[in-house]
């Protein structure tokens, strides 16, 4: 207990002190790149090579900023990656995104194949 404030210590036994899994978000990003982790992910996100290879060498962790900078380039496939435990919600995000991903690509097949055909595309942008 803290003299001060009557509180145990900050994440002592807490769950949310144990939710975020470091190791299952180095092995998400090794998986993603094989070679060059740091320099692939500072391509996409922003975030210094260098902190990345800090990460990977597990001398720092990511601060929130390059975490959800991580999940708006990765999805939920990352964040699954990120939890400890999975929350009872994320089936349902990874389907939704992957249904996403597949509009995406039929729609990138039909402009190409209008372009192919010199027809013009009426679907989704």
């Amino acid at each position: 207990m803290n003299k001060t404030t009557n509180l145990p210590p900050q994440g002592s036994g807490h769950a949310h002190a144990t939710l975020f899994d470091l190791e299952g978000m180095l092995a998400y990003l090794r998986k993603s790149y094989p070679n060059n982790v740091g320099h692939n992910v500072e391509a996409l996100t922003g975030i210094p090579a260098a902190t990345v290879d800090n990460w990977m060498q597990r001398r720092s962790s990511p601060q929130r900023d390059h975490l959800m900078s991580l999940i708006a380039a990765y999805g939920p496939p990352f964040l699954k990656a990120c939890y400890a435990r999975e929350p009872e919600w994320m089936p349902a995000a990874l389907q939704g995104w992957r249904l996403d991903q597949i509009n995406q690509e039929i729609a990138a097949l039909e402009r190409e194949r209008c372009n192919i055909e010199s027809c013009t595309y009426h679907g989704p942008e």
